[in-house]
């Protein structure tokens, strides 16, 4: 891709409108970055109740039976008998069958640790393929755009860390900590105030 056209995909992706003129086209951040601890349970074999969505745009679990407004949600893979848990997997909202307008939220596999990443990439990222999780696997976030929260193109980015699983029949969950920039189209992923 030649340089003109990431800078135009950055800026689109940063924000609709934006003049895209320097750096920071976008409006001062007003949303501190921080890092939450959240559980998820499993789609399948869990009660209908249980929050098995997350939404990156809005850093909040989600009911899957309830509504469609999430990016990734959390699943597993069990043996025929359906008692042991033989893949545990995030499953963004394009591999569900569920495609939005606009840009599908994404995932990817991060090579860094968790602390050790300071800023979202804008490209790269999976949307239509669960990806397998592991206990320290470090994931980027990307959300779903076309959305009310951010005009445009703009989306909201972060970064995840698998905490730990519970593979109990019926209580089958993944915890994890998350950091999601809540300024549209920021890049930032350490903790306070961003500035780009």
């Amino acid at each position: 891709m030649r340089p003109t056209t990431s800078i135009l995909l950055a800026c689109a992706l940063a924000g609709a409108g934006a003049a895209c003129s320097d750096a920071n086209s976008l409006p001062d951040a007003t949303l501190d970055n921080r890092v939450d601890t959240v559980t998820v349970f499993s789609l399948k074999g869990t009660p209908l109740t249980s929050p098995s969505g997350y939404s990156v745009l809005n850093a909040r679990v989600v009911r899957t039976d309830q509504e469609d407004e999430f990016d990734f949600a959390y699943d597993v893979d069990t043996d025929a008998a359906g008692t042991t848990v033989v893949r545990r997997k995030l499953v963004p909202l394009g591999a569900l069958g569920l495609s939005r307008s606009g840009f599908d939220p994404g995932m990817q596999l991060a090579e860094e640790e968790f602390g050790g990443i300071d800023r979202a990439r804008i490209d790269g990222f999976t949307n239509d393929t669960a990806l397998t999780a592991e206990v320290g696997s470090t994931y980027l976030l990307r959300s779903r755009t076309g959305n009310d929260v951010c005009s445009g193109l703009a989306a909201m980015y972060g970064k995840l860390q698998v905490l730990s699983f519970d593979d109990t029949p019926g209580q089958r969950s993944v915890t994890f900590q998350v950091l999601v920039n809540n300024n549209c189209g920021y890049l930032d992923l350490t903790p306070g105030l961003p500035e780009d």
